[in-house]
């Protein structure tokens, strides 16, 4: 899968929690802690390119996969954030888990996919209801794919980290 779409989905994946979870409490003692965790619903489509390596020799495939197609495929998932702020520190932590499988004509195909991130969020200033500041952090991406041939029988299992 491109790598710009890798993020579009791990994006897609943690905006619903993100977006209820990771708001700056603006009126925060210096001195006290404020802490929140959930979760949320999301659903994604997928666009891009996948490529393995076969018996025959590398193999690249396009797949296009909009809402309901993806909806068809929905096999299990779960997310969660949450945060811990102290006057101008915010701790972010997110992870989820997808999987989708499909066993169509041709193919039995299971994608499995991990994301977490950590981050820290420093704010520098605040003007009215709006906060300036800097954030940084490391995110891990994993995706687990298998693929099964039905005519050939032929089981793939590449790996993207």
């Amino acid at each position: 899968m491109k790598n710009t779409h890798t993020k579009a989905v791990g994006a897609l994946l943690t905006t619903a929690a993100a977006s209820v979870l990771l708001a700056l409490p603006a009126s925060a003692a210096e001195n006290s802690w404020s802490f929140g965790i959930g979760t949320g619903l999301s659903s994604l489509s997928l666009d891009g390119e996948v490529g393995f390596a076969t018996g025959a020799g590398g193999v690249i495939g396009d797949f296009d996969l909009d809402n309901s197609d993806t909806a068809d495929m929905f096999k299990s998932a779960f997310g969660f954030g949450g945060f811990a702020n102290k006057g101008r520190y915010t701790i972010h932590a997110k992870f989820a888990t997808l999987t989708l499988e499909d066993d169509n004509r041709d193919f039995d195909v299971k994608w499995d996919r991990y994301f977490g991130e950590f981050a820290l969020e420093y704010t520098f200033t605040q003007v009215g209801k709006n906060a300036f500041g800097v954030i940084g952090g490391v995110n891990y991406t994993k995706h687990d794919w298998d693929f099964k041939n039905k005519v050939s029988n032929e089981k793939v299992s590449p790996d993207d980290d």
